[in-house]
Parts: C-alpha cells; structure tokens; sequence
C-alpha cells in the first residue's frame, strides 16, 4: 500500500508521536478521507506515505495517536456516521483493522 498521502485539507492535521529517540510516526486525514502515515527515523530517513486499511474517515477528521509503549501505537478518529474507531500497531505483529469503539 505505498504511494502519496492525498494533500490534507483545512482540518486535516498532522498528527505525530515519537515512541523512542531517532523516530517518528506521523498520520493525517488526507483529502480523499483516508488516514495515511509516514515515519522518519535516524538511520533510515523518510518513508512514503502509506493508507493505513480501508477506513473513510469523516470529512475534516483528527487522527489522534498514543504510544503506551515503545512497540505499541493506537490510533482514533471518527467514521463517516460519527463514530469513535480505533486500529493499532505492534512492532510484533504490525497493524490491526479498523474497528469501532463500543462507547456510548
């Protein structure tokens, strides 16, 4: 799934974390609505920008990211209806798929 993050639009910022030193991981809401990624680290340099599933965000989304730890991410932002949905990332297993959270 490589390529080019559709430009983020109005909105649409980019949202980054950096889970140890030498590295970051940046996600945004691009304009076709998908949440892409990139990484940078201190060795390797820039990635592409990837789509992370086959989610459609909402238009004008955040993505929000939280490293609990050095090998985990878990990203939210919100689903076309409203909803809160969730995926994650390990460095064992790489990344889940899109699901919803059961909030009410």
């Amino acid at each position: 799934m490589g390529g080019y993050a559709s430009p983020g639009g109005a909105g649409s910022p980019v949202t980054a974390v950096a889970r140890y030193a030498g590295h970051l991981d940046l996600f945004t809401v691009g304009t076709d609505n998908r949440v892409w990624s990139a990484w940078w680290s201190a060795s390797g340099g820039w990635s592409s920008w990837f789509q992370l599933g086959t989610l459609v965000a909402r238009t004008g989304s955040t993505v929000n990211v939280l490293a609990r730890h050095a090998d985990h991410l878990n990203l939210f932002t919100t689903a076309p209806d409203g909803k809160i949905v969730s995926i994650w990332w390990n460095a064992r297993s790489g990344w889940a798929g899109w699901f919803q959270l059961g909030l009410t």
